[in-house]
Order: structure tokens, then C-alpha cells, then sequence
């Protein structure tokens, strides 16, 4: 039984260069689409991220360190800086404060007894008063921690330090006893956290291991305040009560990064999407030229059809049904294609970001393929429209006339 579909998938095959010219475009612009939609949907879960797994309202720092401090936070590059610990307690009297957390930042050396692996950022925090990094163990570690065991961030678990395994740091042998669940945040998922008092233990290990590099951080000293506010009070408000309440220190405001670090990535990824809306609308042009020099190409064998009795709705029919082919076939190729690049490309795409990304789950990914596919079927067809509408209101025999 003869079919539109069926005629219209000869006749792609039989014109096998205008039919790539055409997949090929369709293909590219649907790549296009896909990778700005599924980058700025990471984008936005990195940031959820943040949010989320920081898990505080006010982060206090140095007053000199305030920059680099929002840098560890955002690329989780291994800095250090530090301030008396008593600041800890002078925040915990200060009004609307509900919840507080201290942490230290130290880094990995490159000296082979020192530590088994290098460039990475220890964040040592007490397991009593933590209320941002337990809570997002993905094995179900202990509650508690001793002094010789330490979380890891997924990256760092996914090197060979898996939990159950051992790893040696300025001296101390630890035991891994759980991993946090992956953020695409650097600072959480390539960073190592280890209970306070064995980061005291590191530090007098470095001061008295001719072996082991000195560390820089003091024992009574710390490198930032973890800030849970009471409910009904302004994050706003208390951060500018601990700047005048406590010397020396700077506070970052974790919503107000995020939306400084949303407003900031929002504009470039809009520049990215007028160049896209421009590829797309060249292609769509360009596109719809191919369709319509073919459709004046194949004038007199429509018009053949015509006169073997099919009407004028079965020649658009056949027409949009060959646009719809193409459609489908180039978005799932696109969608594919730009899928694995990212698979493949993700730590470099992330690098060049410099800012959290978290890739999109299966289901996800597969939502974004529909939603790319349904906006290539129902643009890409338009382009085919005019010429097969035009062709529909040509007398058939001054077709073949012509077209003989």
C-alpha cells in the first residue's frame, strides 16, 4: 500500500545531498539549543547547590580575606586564612544568631611524606556543632566522627579514597568513614574534612616533623564562621550586626552571593542565547530556500501526482511530512551529539565556567531531548509551508508544461 510517508521517505532518499544539507542543519541548531538549556539548567542547580549544602545563612571571615573567601567558596581552589577562634564566640552572643559553626582551611603539600594526595583543599570543622556537612553523607557514615576519620567530597572519593580506605595527611593516618553526595561544587566535592582537634594534632605534627611542611595556621586559630540565623531575623541585618560587633572580620551574605553569581551568569548566558535565536532563525531561512528551490525543482513530478489523482492536501501532506522527517531525525541527532560532548567535555566546561555546575539527571536529560525535538517539530515544518501551499495553487498541466 502506497503511503505519504512511505513516498516521502523515497523521495529524501533519492535526493541524498539536499536531504543531509537539510539534517544537517537541523542537527546543528537542535545542538545548539540543547547545550545553552542543559548548561543553564546546571548552572541553576549548582547554585541551588550552594544554597543548599552550605547549609548557613552568614559566612564571617577576615576582613583582609573577604575576596578569596568568596573564591574558595565558588572554585574551591585551596586557600588559606585564618583569625583568632575567639571571634566564634563573640558572634554567638549577638542577637538573632541561632546556630554557629567554625572551620579551618588548610592545603595539601606536595612533599611525599606529607601527604598521598596534593592540591586539595582540608576543611577541618567540629563534628558537635556541624550543621552543613553531616547531614549530606551519601553512605550512611556514623553520626559521629573520631579524631581519626574524615568525610571526603565526591571527587576526591571517586581517586581511590573510597570509604573504608586510608589516607595519610601531615603525618596522621586517616580512615575515610563516609563521602558527601555530589554538588558540582568544588568546594564541598574536591575538598577533605577533617574533625578540629586532629587538625590541632597536623599542625604541632608540622611544627615537629622535619618531614612534614610546616602549616601556616595557628591552634587557636580559625578560617571562617559557619552563621545559622533565628527565624523572623533579616540575614542582612545580622550580618551588619557582627561587622560592628566584632572587629577584623567581613561577612558574605549566602543568598546575596547567589543572587550576585545568578545576575552575573544570567547575562552571559543570555548573550549566548541571542547567538542561538540567531543561528536558529539563519537556519530556519536557509532551510526554508532548500525547501522551496526544491519544491520548484520537483514541479512537474507533483504535478504527476496531481494528475494520478492525488489532491491538493495529499501534495502538502507529502511535503510537510518530508520537513517532519528531517525535524525528527536531526533534533535526536542533535540532542545526542551535544549530550555526549558535554559527557565528555564536563570537567572543561566546568573549568571554563569556574562556577558550579551540576549535570542534569537521566530523566532530566531525556526531558531536555523531548523539548528540543518538539521545538525542532514545530519550527523547522513552518519553513516548508509557504512552498508547499504555493505549489498547491499551481495548475498541474502548466507544471508539466514547464517542468518538461
Amino acid at each position: 500500500m502506497v503511503t505519504i510517508s512511505g513516498i516521502a521517505i523515497k523521495n529524501l532518499k533519492r535526493k541524498p545531498f539536499r536531504s543531509v544539507a537539510i539534517f544537517l542543519s537541523v542537527c546543528v541548531v537542535t545542538a545548539s539549543l540543547f547545550s545553552v538549556v542543559y548548561i543553564s539548567l546546571s548552572v541553576h542547580k549548582g547554585l541551588e547547590n550552594i544554597r543548599k549544602r552550605l547549609g548557613a545563612d552568614i559566612i564571617v571571615v577576615p576582613a583582609d580575606a573577604e575576596a578569596v573567601a568568596r573564591t574558595v567558596l565558588l572554585t574551591g581552589e585551596p586557600t588559606t586564612f585564618y583569625m583568632d577562634s575567639n571571634v566564634e564566640k563573640q558572634i554567638e552572643r549577638i542577637e538573632g544568631i541561632e546556630r554557629v559553626a567554625s572551620e579551618v582551611y588548610l592545603q595539601t603539600a606536595e612533599y611525599s611524606d606529607c601527604c598521598e594526595i596534593y592540591s586539595i583543599l582540608l576543611i577541618g570543622f567540629d563534628p558537635e556543632k556541624d550543621f552543613t556537612i553531616m547531614p549530606w553523607i551519601s553512605d550512611r557514615a556514623p553520626v559521629s566522627l573520631s579524631s581519626k576519620e574524615v568525610i571526603t567530597g565526591m571527587d576526591v572519593a571517586l581517586n581511590a579514597y573510597s570509604t573504608g580506605s586510608t589516607i595519610r595527611l601531615y603525618g596522621i593516618d586517616f580512615k575515610v568513614a563516609g563521602m558527601l553526595e555530589q554538588t558540582g561544587l568544588k568546594f564541598v566535592d574536591n575538598s577533605i574534612f577533617i574533625p578540629l582537634e586532629s587538625v590541632k594534632t597536623m599542625i604541632l605534627n608540622s611544627r615537629e616533623k622535619k618531614e612534614v611542611k610546616m602549616l601556616s595556621a595557628g591552634e587557636n586559630q580559625i578560617s571562617s564562621v559557619l552563621v545559622r540565623i533565628k527565624a523572623g531575623y533579616s540575614p542582612a541585618n545580622v550580618a551588619l550586626d557582627i561587622m560592628h560587633s566584632v572587629p577584623g572580620v567581613k561577612t558574605i551574605v549566602v543568598n546575596q552571593l547567589i543572587s550576585s553569581l545568578r545576575q552575573r551568569l544570567s547575562r552571559g548566558i543570555k548573550s549566548v542565547i541571542m547567538i542561538v535565536v540567531a543561528i536558529w532563525t539563519v537556519a530556519l531561512i536557509l532551510i526554508g530556500l532548500i525547501f522551496a528551490m526544491t519544491v520548484n525543482e520537483r514541479q512537474r513530478e507533483l504535478s504527476l501526482f496531481r494528475a494520478m489523482g492525488a489532491k491538493q492536501r495529499d501534495i502538502f501532506r507529502l511535503v510537510i511530512t518530508e520537513a517532519w522527517i528531517l525535524s525528527l531525525l536531526g533534533s535526536v541527532a542533535g540532542s545526542l551529539c551535544s549530550m555526549t560532548f558535554i559527557y565528555l567535555m564536563r570537567e572543561s566546561i566546568k573549568s571554563s565556567f569556574n562556577n558550579p555546575l551540576v549535570p542534569l539527571s537521566a530523566p532530566e536529560s531525556v526531558m531536555l531531548t523531548c523539548f528540543c525535538m518538539l521545538v525542532s517539530l514545530l519550527t523547522v515544518p513552518l519553513t516548508a509551508v509557504y512552498p508547499a501551499v504555493k505549489f498547491m495553487h499551481t495548475d498541474p498541466h502548466e507544471a508539466i508544461y514547464q517542468g518538461g
